[in-house]
């Protein structure tokens, strides 16, 4: 299975859900960061990430593929996606599996939706 990232800001209506999420699931063991740097720094070949993600409505994993690019202006703008983008340039043998989450919705329901995600990865 490898290694669990959870990002969010707990402090921030619509990026808490994932930790909310992660704080249900005791049988796994999640590395919380608000930074998406923080990946460089991970030995680890299979990296999980929890995110919540804007336009969804139910759990779905996602390929770093997948993800959009967002127009950046500045060194504030670099988000998750860019950072896995860029790691998997720099280590081809990184392997990430991204669970993403709703921004809102029943943190028990959604807890139950990715219990099952990181089984299957």
């Amino acid at each position: 299975m490898g290694v669990i990232f959870v990002f969010g800001n707990e402090d921030v209506e619509g990026d808490s859900l994932a930790l909310k999420v992660a704080k249900k699931l005791k049988k796994f063991k999640f590395y919380h960061s608000s930074r998406p740097e923080s990946l460089l720094q991970i030995a680890e070949k299979d990296i999980t990430i929890l995110d919540v993600a804007r336009g969804i409505d139910k759990v779905q994993l996602v390929k770093v593929e997948n993800i959009k690019n967002q127009p950046k202006a500045s060194l504030h703008d670099f988000d998750l996606g860019y950072f896995l983008r860029l790691i998997k340039e720099l280590d081809k043998s990184k392997k990430f599996k991204i669970i993403a989450v709703p921004m809102e919705g029943n943190v028990d329901e959604i807890a139950k939706e990715v219990e099952l995600c990181i089984r299957r990865a």
